[in-house]
């Protein structure tokens, strides 16, 4: 079965450091991006993660370096070292479970260098697809 989820993005890119993290990250289940800046100094998506109960919990990990990639992974792909991060603030899935669906498309799509192996997924869909609204 085939599925297109609607997202709406966050609409801007926040910085990745402690104090943005505190107050502005989110405090539910979702899927968020990390952000760098390439040589031209267009915007790459470097990592796509999901995060189960908390968006601000997921990236105080990478802050912290209990997750990879971690701030300093990143910052090592980023023309002048800034990283910044965009999240999902609303989809209309069915189940908190289909963020990794959103999440495997978005990986697909962006194809970042941090994201290697297989696709998340819950395996419900045979093909899933992103609508930004």
């Amino acid at each position: 079965m085939k599925r297109k989820f609607k997202v709406v993005m966050s609409g801007r890119l926040h910085r990745f450091d402690a104090k943005a993290v505190a107050d502005e990250a989110v405090e539910y289940p979702g899927c968020y991006e990390f952000v760098v800046l390439d040589r031209e100094r267009k915007p790459l998506v470097a990592f796509v993660g999901a995060a189960a109960e908390s968006i601000r919990t997921s990236l105080e990990a990478h802050l912290s370096g209990a997750a990879r990639p971690n701030k300093e992974d990143l910052a090592a792909l980023s023309l002048g070292g800034e990283v910044f991060y965009e999240f999902v603030s609303s989809s209309d899935i069915d189940c908190k479970e289909e963020h990794l669906d959103i999440a495997g498309a978005l990986i697909s799509r962006h194809r970042p260098p941090f994201n290697a192996g297989p696709l998340p997924s819950t395996g419900k869909f045979s093909e899933v697809d992103l609508e930004e609204v």
